[in-house]
């Protein structure tokens, strides 16, 4: 009945995912198809800017299909088997949900760099020095994802020690507080099962809502910034290299 419930509840988002992998590798064929015979010449304005807004698409088209298919289905599947703990599994969940936050976050954080530094160095490359698609595309990948992770160890693994901490201290003070109010609660209601049961699932209720909107802000507001970003700066670099020519 478990993997039942499993199956049943991520199969269809599993689905979901497989068909706009297959769409995604249709479109970025033609997109790569169209780029190797583009329809303006190569030292035009408008081949600037139609070659950058192409690696645009397949830089955040990458992250959408690749991180949003994985940790759509893990937090899935995180959601689902979470209630079917037993009651005083609780005490453990704080721990694991502060763990998970913050790996989700700075994953995230550290794919969206990524790509970024892939999208600018695939321009460059294939603009500038590499005029071939595939050996710029390759290139650029291995090695923004070496800078990253430079840039991840250098800067911002620390922050991320110092944010998991915090997130442990908040879960130790939860922790306490809750042990303090559930042997209260425990205590007075003892003969009053339903409403100890509608303060559990208020409080189940409480931390998946709290995750989902960390999740979401994190995911729904930086992708839109990365974009403005990039074509702005895709924009000024098509304006400068047509003066420089």
């Amino acid at each position: 009945m478990f993997f039942l419930h499993i199956i049943i509840t991520i199969t269809p988002r599993l689905v979901l995912n497989i068909i706009d992998f297959i769409i995604f590798i249709t479109r970025s064929a033609f997109l790569v198809n169209t780029m190797t015979s583009p329809p303006f010449p190569l030292s035009s304005p408008l081949s600037y800017f139609f070659h950058s807004s192409i690696f645009l698409f397949l830089s955040y088209s990458f992250h959408f299909y690749f991180f949003h298919s994985f940790f759509s289905c893990s937090f899935l599947f995180f959601f689902f088997c979470c209630p079917l703990l037993s009651f005083h599994d609780i005490f453990f969940l704080p721990f694991f949900l502060s763990f998970f936050l913050s790996f989700f976050l700075f994953f995230h954080f550290f794919l969206s760099v990524t790509f970024s530094i892939f999208f600018f160095l695939s321009f460059f490359s294939f603009v500038i020095f590499i005029h071939s698609f595939f050996l710029s595309f390759f290139l650029s990948f291995f090695l923004s994802f070496f800078l990253s992770f430079v840039i991840f160890l250098c800067l911002f693994f620390p922050f991320f020690l110092f944010f998991l901490s915090v997130s442990f201290s908040f879960s130790l003070s939860f922790f306490r507080y809750f042990f303090f109010v559930y042997s209260f609660f425990f205590s007075l209601l003892s003969f009053h099962g339903f409403l100890l049961v509608v303060i559990v699932i208020s409080l189940y209720l409480s931390i998946y809502l709290s995750i989902y909107l960390s999740i979401y802000l994190s995911i729904s507001v930086q992708p839109y910034l990365s974009i403005c970003l990039s074509v702005c700066l895709s924009i000024y670099l098509s304006i400068y290299l047509s003066i420089r020519d």
